[in-house]
C-alpha cells in the first residue's frame, strides 16, 4: 500500500490551522504496554461473517444491540495522544498540526477514470472512542483493519516530544476514524469525506469549497434539553460501533455501512458518497462558481430501546447538522469581520411553492429554539438547507490572513432532501450564544414528531432515508 505522507491543513477537521508547538526535551511518560488491541463493541460482531456482511445483517445486529443496555466504551486518558491538558501547544499532548502529521498506509487505492483512496486513522487527540473498521478488498470480501495493520508512524520531526509507538497502552491501540480521498489529475486528489467514531461526518467537494457544518448521524436531547422546558439533562450523543467501507462497482462512488447507537437508538445505515465534477460536465450547481458538489445518500434503519414519546422528548432527530454562527451581518453591518459557517435556514414543504426562510440570529445569552413546524401540523417538510449564503470575501477580509483558502466565504452549504420515511418529522433550529468561533453553537435538525414503540422484533424499525448535498448556494 502507498504510504500517506502528511495531511497539510485539512479543513475537514477544523476551521483554522493556527496553533504551533515548540520542541521540548521531555521524557516520555507512557509506560511500556503489551501489544494487543481492544474490541470496540465487546465482541458483538463475532457472530457475523464480516467478509460478506450486508445491510440486512447489520440491521439484525442493530436490533440485537437495542435489546440490551447502551455501554459507552472506556476512554482512559493517554497524555501523549490526548490534547494538551492546559491547552498550551508546548505541553505534552497532540495539537492539531501534530495530529495531521501522524502517518498511516492507505487502506485502499483504486484508479479507474478517477482515483479513490481510503484511510483508516487511530485514536488521536480528541477523537478517542474506538470503533471496528472493515474494508472490502480486491477479493470482494471485507477485511478487518487493525491498529498494527495500518503501519502507524509518529514523525519525530513534527511531533514534540516524540511518541514511542511501542509504549502506547492497549486503550490507545484502537481505530477511531475513516477518510475518503477522491479526484482526477485536473482536480488533484483531496480528502473529501471523513467519519469519526463520534458519529460526526464532514464532507465537501473540490476546491475552492471547504467543509463548514458537520453532519450528525443522529441526535437526542440536543443542547441538554428534555421535554416541557426541562433543562440540564445529559445530551445523548451517538457513537459508531463499526463501519464497513467499499468502493462501489462503478469505480467512483463509495459505500459505507455503519452500525451506530446511543441510549435511545440503534441504527444500521448504508451511506453512498460521491463527488460530482460539474465543471467537467459543462454544468454548474447552485452558484455560478459552484463547479462541483458532493452527495451523501443515507439509508437508515433504526430501533428504539424504549417507548419514545416525542412530546416528552422533542429534541430528537435522525439527521442534524452542527455549525458555527458567531459574528453575523447584524453584528457588524457591512464590516470586514463576519465569522460564520452558516447564515440562513430554508425549508421547503410538500405541496407549497413558497420556501420558508430564516436568518440565523444567535442570542447574546442562553439558547433559542425555533420549531418551524410546531404550528404547521399538516405541513410536511421535504427539504431544508443550512446555508452560508453571504460569500462576499470583503465581509470576511479580516480573517483572510489567518484562514486563507479556508476563509468563511469558501464554506459549503448543506441541503437535506428527505427521500423516504415511515415517521413524521419536522424542522427545528437551535442557536446558542457564543463569544468565539471555536465551537459549534448551532444545530438544524429533522426532529421526530411521532411516538415510537420499543422495538420488540426486527420488523419494528424506523426507516429514514435522505440525501444531503454540499454545494455553493
Amino acid at each position: 500500500m502507498k504510504a500517506l505522507f502528511g495531511f497539510g491543513c485539512v479543513v475537514l477537521f477544523c476551521t483554522a490551522c493556527s496553533s504551533t508547538r515548540t520542541h521540548r526535551d521531555t521524557a516520555d511518560s507512557i509506560g511500556t504496554a503489551p501489544r494487543r488491541e481492544l474490541s470496540s463493541i465487546d465482541n458483538s460482531l463475532q457472530d457475523l461473517n464480516p467478509e460478506s456482511i450486508s445491510l440486512p445483517d447489520l440491521r439484525k445486529r442493530a436490533f440485537a444491540l437495542c435489546q440490551g443496555e447502551f455501554k459507552m466504551p472506556a476512554t482512559p486518558s493517554i497524555p501523549e495522544l490526548d490534547p494538551p491538558v492546559d491547552g498550551n501547544p508546548s505541553s505534552v499532548g497532540l495539537v492539531y498540526q501534530e495530529e495531521l502529521a501522524v502517518l498511516t498506509d492507505l487502506a485502499l487505492d483504486k484508479t479507474t477514470s478517477e482515483r479513490t483512496y481510503f484511510i483508516v486513522r487511530p485514536r488521536l487527540a480528541g477523537n478517542k472512542i474506538p470503533m471496528e473498521v472493515f474494508v472490502k478488498g480486491d477479493d470482494s470480501k471485507y477485511q478487518r483493519k487493525s491498529w498494527d495493520g495500518i503501519n502507524l508512524r509518529f514523525p519525530s520531526d513534527a511531533i514534540h516530544p516524540a511518541i514511542d509507538k511501542d509504549k502506547i497502552p492497549p486503550e490507545g491501540r484502537v481505530l477511531s476514524e475513516v477518510m475518503i480521498g477522491h479526484g482526477t489529475p485536473e482536480r488533484g486528489y483531496p480528502f473529501v469525506f471523513n467519519l469519526r467514531s463520534s458519529a460526526y461526518v464532514r464532507f465537501s467537494p473540490y476546491s475552492p469549497q471547504v467543509a463548514g457544518a458537520s453532519l450528525r448521524l443522529a441526535a437526542h436531547k440536543l443542547f441538554a434539553q428534555g421535554g416541557a422546558g426541562e433543562t440540564g439533562v445529559q445530551e445523548d450523543f451517538p457513537i459508531v460501533r463499526a463501519v464497513f467501507m467499499a468502493l462501489n462497482p462503478d469505480g467512483r462512488t463509495s459505500n459505507l455501512m455503519v452500525l451506530v447507537e446511543n441510549k435511545l437508538l440503534c441504527g444500521a445505515l448504508s451511506m453512498d458518497f460521491e463527488v460530482i465534477d460539474d465543471k467537467a460536465q459543462g454544468k454548474t450547481y447552485g452558484a455560478k462558481d459552484g463547479d462541483s458538489h458532493a452527495d451523501l445518500t443515507v439509508d437508515g434503519y433504526w430501533y428504539t430501546r424504549e417507548d419514545f414519546n416525542w412530546r416528552r422528548d422533542p429534541h430528537t432527530a435522525l439527521v442534524a447538522y452542527s455549525s458555527m454562527a458567531w459574528r453575523m451581518k447584524k453584528d457588524v453591518g457591512e464590516g470586514d469581520d463576519q465569522a460564520h459557517d452558516s447564515d440562513h435556514l430554508t425549508i421547503k414543504y410538500a405541496g407549497r411553492k413558497t420556501v420558508e426562510r430564516y436568518e440565523i440570529n444567535p442570542p447574546k445569552k442562553g439558547l433559542n429554539i425555533n420549531d418551524f413546524t410546531a404550528k404547521k401540523s399538516k405541513a410536511k417538510p421535504i427539504e431544508w438547507i443550512l446555508a452560508n449564503e453571504d460569500r462576499d470575501p470583503k465581509h470576511y477580509a479580516r480573517f483572510q490572513p489567518a484562514l486563507g483558502a479556508t476563509n468563511y466565504n469558501f464554506r459549503d452549504s448543506y441541503k437535506v432532501t428527505i427521500l423516504d420515511s415511515n415517521v413524521k418529522t419536522g424542522v427545528s433550529i437551535y442557536e446558542f450564544a457564543t463569544e468565539n468561533e471555536y465551537g459549534d453553537n448551532l444545530v438544524a435538525a429533522s426532529t421526530i414528531r411521532q411516538n415510537i414503540k420499543k422495538a420488540k422484533t426486527e420488523k419494528d424499525f424506523v426507516h429514514f432515508k435522505y440525501r444531503t448535498t454540499a454545494f455553493f448556494p
